[in-house]
């Protein structure tokens, strides 16, 4: 990985912030919004589509947003904690709520907000999913596994690079 050399002038601590907040949103078309205001889209690269694919929990939470358009931080740890435990939300008890629960808040919720797909009010524990989120859409629907329509071909793709047993 290469690193980023400043040129001898340094840019202002605004421009820098947007350079900063630009690269991690993957965004290269549109400068970021101000703060206070509120973009309606951001265009995400690859990069950052498949790093935020890559967790299961984030992927359970974008189906369920994609449902819901908006629900509470109790609400959506409740629905993926019964997921992932295989049960109804009225079995779970309070440590499998609150491992989900604690991932979201400190993890997961945060970087989506970060990179537009979600409004996320911390506060009031409120989240609403952002047009952004759409991008994220076809990627999941290729995964029979995980949900999806699609035929199997990336999964099938994919298991020929993993290393087989040899006797």
């Amino acid at each position: 990985m290469s690193t980023l050399s400043l040129p001898p002038e340094s840019p202002s601590t605004e421009e820098a912030s947007n350079e900063r907040t630009t690269a991690t949103r993957g965004r290269t078309d549109r400068p970021t919004a101000a703060v206070g205001e509120r973009e309606e889209y951001t265009e995400l690269n690859k990069d950052v589509i498949f790093n935020l694919l890559q967790n299961q929990r984030r992927r359970c939470a974008l189906r369920y947003l994609r449902e819901n358009l908006e629900t509470t931080l109790s609400d959506l740890a409740e629905h993926v904690a019964a997921l992932e435990n295989d049960k109804e939300v009225v079995d779970l008890n309070s440590s499998e709520r609150k491992c989900v629960y604690v991932g979201f808040y400190q993890c997961h919720l945060p970087k989506m907000a970060d990179v537009g797909l979600i409004d996320y009010q911390r506060d009031r524990g409120t989240i609403e999913l952002r047009e952004t989120a759409a991008q994220l859409f076809p990627y999941m629907d290729l995964d029979p596994d995980e949900g999806g329509t699609g035929s199997g071909r990336i999964s099938r793709f994919f298991s020929a690079f993993v290393p087989t047993r040899v006797r």
